[in-house]
């Protein structure tokens, strides 16, 4: 399933969750939506460690087990680069430009205790980061296994590649669930995700959540 598929299904679950949260009848289950703000640190062997600070936003579905514990199935899209010139002589690759383009779906499990405000949770789950990489080389074919976008015949020559790199990730976070009206709650969370290639991202968020 590619990545355009689980923003489309988790979008229509979103949809069909806020206007099912109108005759909300506790099934148990709700859907989150969220907007905010995330610092990555992305790179891998043969490209250099770079930063991507951007708008990131979040949509899920989740299931109440009781009172204390939830689950939860989410896409996260961290955010996107333009090319960018570079310049690093540790790098196995002969690179002039690259840009990333970060997301990813997470499972995790919710601890709860609730008050008269809202609900305090932590997050501890798994994440599936998915990190497409484009970059150009200078007088050099794309990296083994990465796609050719396009060749510019120039001197030098100049080809532009795609690397979809895909690891695995820890996740843990701490939030709060206010309530505000019937089966609607504002969420604020924050998130701490480590994974493999030392990829690591903190993220912020704003969102709703809609008990159905």
């Amino acid at each position: 399933m590619n990545n355009r598929s689980i923003k489309l299904i988790l979008t229509c679950l979103f949809t069909w969750g806020v206007c099912t949260s109108v005759n909300a009848q506790d099934t148990g289950l709700h859907i989150v939506a969220g907007a905010g703000f995330a610092i990555n640190e992305v790179g891998t062997d043969d490209f250099p460690s770079n930063d991507l600070e951007e708008v990131s936003y979040k949509v899920g579905i989740g299931y109440e087990l009781s009172s204390q514990w939830a689950f939860e199935l989410a896409y996260q899209d961290f955010g996107d680069s333009e090319l960018t010139m570079i310049s690093d002589e540790e790098s196995i690759l002969d690179l002039s430009e690259q840009a990333f383009d970060v997301s990813g779906v997470q499972l995790s499990a919710l601890g709860k205790a609730g008050n008269e405000h809202g609900e305090l949770f932590y997050r501890l789950g798994v994440m599936q980061i998915m990190n497409e990489t484009t970059y150009r080389v200078n007088d050099a074919q794309c990296a083994l296994n990465d796609t050719l976008l396009s060749s510019i015949s120039a001197e030098p020559l100049l080809n532009s590649c795609l690397r979809d790199n895909d690891e695995l990730a820890g996740v843990v976070g701490i939030g709060f669930d206010f309530y505000v009206y019937q089966s609607m709650m504002v969420r604020l969370e924050m998130e701490y995700i480590q994974g493999e290639d030392d990829y690591t991202a903190q993220a912020a968020y704003l969102g709703f959540r809609f008990n159905f």
